[in-house]
């Protein structure tokens, strides 16, 4: 049964090492992204790289991350104070984030539109009392948005304003900083990958640009990195409440967004690995509760706002269905996205008679249809999973551009929107993404290899749950960027690691020079 296990983590290790490869070559050849100076186009556009450039920037990129670690930590006698350094390095970075994303919150003003709107009225109209809402048009549709509703009314008791949900992103992303180093830490032990990695979760813009987007993925992305950081101490610990801790922040993120059931299932495959390696068959039931709790928790808020308003909350709307019939949809050669948003899945529910089952049936006929038609163009379907894929994961701006601009007045916030400025973060976040990459394959190449103290498998299944999430499901960068983030960490200590084997390297060479040198006098 242990082999059993081991053989399991390999094939996972070797998948995530196969999918970073390809992302890496072709994040070296091509960008993806939306047209910076026309925010309105929805078209995504295929932009050739310098390779050339991306390898200069790999060793230069290395250089700076190494002369911060030995900046930081120079003065540092013990673990005990480097690791106390980590943790004030990582406070300090999380706080001016927060400072700097704070004062645009306030200065750029930019409220949430289309989806996010709808959620946040919502949410206003119900904690004041308002539930007229409840079964109408929008909820009957997407009725999986009431945790989110219920989630965002709560902290609008603290402010009545959108602001108040920004500021609540500007909190998650500075925690992320600040937790991702500690996560680091305790993967691999170096307080070194722990700087590395809050450094580079600073760096990532899209991060920084999101925080006006008042739809849960930003609190996904954080929540990701906490439950990481408390199953890692749970196994370090083996003290019950850290595992405790993240089922229950579990049972509140999926009902805010229901995507991060990938994250859940990755998890369960954890602890029923760890289950089998040694042989705790109670593990096996307790990780069945990280997708049953949450379901219950949703399942629950439906209940007390049907309570709340007097009205049933059918258990209808759009199936998931129509999301994936709708991620398949395009033609790849029109020299456009595929598998955006089209419109599709509510097309499909007008068609089904606003019927969950008959909407799934019209909806499984077009699935299977279009079926056919990769069935008989292998070519084609090559191409459009191909483009579908590096469309999203390759796109510098993770979509963060398009999701936080909408109908506001490009005057109001042209200070980080214009194309001068978006060419710098597209250019800088071009060489982020190889750099990830590379960093991000060669820490699984170490797992794959058996370097214990790099175990990070619900980060690794994960991220393959997202991959294989973005092929089939509607194409938005957004949907990724989570899974993206959770690959700072693993890049960190793999960076870590390649430096110190630089070192060692530099040291033999110049060991055997000075021992030439030696022989020839």
């Amino acid at each position: 049964m242990k082999k059993t296990a081991l053989f399991i983590s390999k094939i996972a290790y070797i998948i995530a090492a196969f999918i970073l490869l390809i992302l890496m070559a072709e994040s070296a050849r091509y960008t993806y992204h939306y047209s910076i100076t026309n925010l309105l186009d929805s078209s995504i556009r295929e932009y050739k790289d310098h390779i050339i450039l991306h390898i200069i920037r790999l060793p230069i990129g290395t250089a700076l991350f190494y002369l911060s670690g030995k900046v930081a930590f120079m003065d540092c006698k013990d673990d005990a104070a480097r690791k106390k350094r980590l943790k004030a390095f990582s406070a300090i970075v999380a706080v001016i984030v927060f400072a700097l994303l704070a004062a645009w919150v306030f200065y750029a003003f930019i409220p949430p539109y289309w989806d996010q709107a709808q959620v946040y009225l919502d949410a206003q109209a119900f904690m004041l009392g308002d539930y007229t809402d409840v079964g109408l048009k929008y909820l009957a549709m997407y009725p999986q948005q009431y945790g989110l509703i219920f989630f965002e009314s709560i902290l609008l008791h603290l402010w009545n304003h959108f602001g108040c949900l920004q500021i609540f992103n500007a909190i998650c992303i500075s925690l992320s900083i600040y937790l991702s180093g500690q996560l680091a830490y305790e993967f691999s032990d170096s307080v070194k990958a722990g700087l590395y990695t809050s450094l580079l979760t600073a760096m990532c813009l899209p991060y920084d640009y999101y925080v006006s987007f008042v739809y849960g993925d930003v609190f996904f992305t954080f929540s990701m990195i906490l439950i990481c950081y408390l199953l890692v101490k749970w196994r370090k610990s083996e003290n019950a409440w850290f595992l405790l801790g993240s089922l229950l922040l579990s049972a509140i993120l999926v009902p805010i967004r229901q995507n991060a059931l990938i994250f859940m299932i990755a998890i369960i495959i954890y602890l029923i690995i760890i289950a089998i390696k040694e042989k705790r068959g109670a593990l096996v039931f307790f990780s069945l509760l990280f997708i049953a709790l949450p379901l219950l928790t949703d399942k629950g808020i439906k209940v007390y706002y049907e309570a709340k308003s007097g009205m049933e909350i059918e258990n209808n709307g759009i199936p998931a269905i129509s999301w994936i019939a709708m991620g398949i949809q395009g033609d790849v050669y029109a020299g456009e996205g595929v598998g955006y948003y089209n419109g599709f899945n509510q097309f499909s529910y007008v068609t089904g008679e606003y019927d969950k089952e008959k909407t799934a049936e019209y909806v499984t006929e077009v699935l299977n249809e279009r079926i056919e038609e990769f069935k008989a163009d292998p070519k084609m379907t090559v191409d459009f999973f191909r483009f579908k894929a590096f469309e999203q994961w390759l796109d510098p701006y993770l979509d963060s551009v398009q999701m936080t601009t909408g109908d506001v007045e490009y005057d109001t916030i042209k200070l980080l929107y214009n194309s001068t400025v978006l060419n710098v973060v597209g250019f800088f976040m071009n060489g982020y993404q190889t750099f990830l990459f590379f960093f991000a394959f060669v820490y699984i190449i170490l797992c794959i290899k058996g370097d214990k103290s790099l175990h990070s498998f619900v980060l690794t299944v994960a991220f393959i749950g997202g991959f294989i999430f973005s092929l089939i499901w509607e194409a938005k960068g957004r949907y990724i960027f989570p899974f993206f983030v959770i690959l700072i960490p693993a890049a960190s200590i793999a960076l870590d690691r390649s430096i110190d084997y630089g070192k060692v390297l530099t040291d033999k060479i110049r060991a055997r020079k000075k021992k030439k040198n030696e022989e020839n006098s």
